[in-house]
């Protein structure tokens, strides 16, 4: 899975109590090829968990939810490997049974895509497309833009855990604007990221 150094990334993870009246905890480990596997994550007691990854995970609420939130997302996290167990009714391990195990690639830099005629007639509405994959539904980046225009978000979950912000603007051409550039700017909670392109508008002038 890959995460955005300094955002926040969201492991899914689903599980079902064999008893609806069953409690349990869930936890997350850190596997390493020789020895102990420590702790990421405990709900019962958070003084278990590694100092590397201690006041930096959560439990992202949800029915059966025991999907893990690492925010922020430092350098040192990229190539670690996770996997859950769920302890009450029964220990269920994910590592043990070949499922659910986890392995982290971080990077720094994100693609903005952004979508834009390449002519625009003044005065007549068009539609400008901007689009950003993420790892962090609870907490997705916020698209703005220079422009002046209707604005309509969306918010797509795909299969792989990750997810699609769009933004999708509605702008009228105007002549003061040719030759400029409309930007799309992505904003995170430690991060910003923008991408632009120019505008060619055709005058009605020109006509």
């Amino acid at each position: 899975m890959t995460a955005l150094l300094g955002s926040c990334v969201e492991i899914p993870c689903t599980f079902y109590p064999a008893r609806a009246f069953d409690t349990s905890s869930t936890l997350w480990f850190l596997h390493k090829q020789h020895g102990f596997d420590p702790e990421i994550f405990n709900t019962e007691d958070s003084s278990s968990v590694t100092e590397k990854y201690r006041n930096r995970t959560s439990l992202v609420p949800g029915d059966n939810s025991c999907t893990l939130r690492i925010d922020p997302v430092r350098w040192e996290d990229d190539g670690d490997i996770f996997y859950p167990a769920i302890a009450g009714y029964t220990f269920m391990n994910a590592y043990e049974e070949k499922s659910g195990i986890v392995s982290l690639r971080v990077i720094d830099t994100v693609n903005i895509q952004l979508n834009v005629p390449k002519v625009m007639n003044e005065g007549e509405a068009t539609t400008i497309r901007c689009a950003i994959n993420h790892t962090c539904g609870s907490s997705p980046p916020d698209l703005q833009w220079n422009k002046p225009g209707q604005i309509k978000k969306n918010s797509v979950k795909l299969e792989d855990g990750s997810w699609t912000e769009e933004s999708v603007l509605t702008y009228i051409p105007s002549a003061v604007d040719d030759g400029s550039d409309v930007l799309c700017t992505a904003e995170y909670p430690n991060i910003v990221v923008k991408r632009g392109k120019s505008l060619n508008i055709l005058c009605k002038y020109h006509k």
